[in-house]
């Protein structure tokens, strides 16, 4: 009768310490974006180029990711839009 006293009293304290374990493993530890401005705004792109890679191979479904991605891809390959994304429709007005 004494062990289960002991743990009705201790499982909120395991609950809660299990909540907060999975709250942290769900956020990112790097502050993703920040790290690719600094990049950026240094003239790095073939770091920020990888530093997106990095970050899309962790949180491939992260759409942030992608979209900084994206914006680094047209200065790093020193092509127009339109040869990156062929299919774009009406050529994305001669970008």
């Amino acid at each position: 009768m004494e062990k289960q006293h002991r743990f009705r009293k201790r499982w909120p304290l395991a609950t809660l310490l299990i909540a907060i374990t999975l709250s942290l493993k769900a956020q990112p530890a790097v502050d993703w974006p920040g790290e690719i401005r600094i990049l950026v705004s240094a003239h790095q792109l073939d770091r920020a180029m990888k530093t997106t890679e990095e970050w899309i191979s962790r949180y491939p479904e992260d759409l942030d990711a992608k979209a900084w991605h994206a914006r680094i891809v047209g200065p790093v390959t020193r092509l127009p839009l339109s040869a990156v994304m062929p299919s774009c429709p009406a050529n994305c007005g001669g970008v």
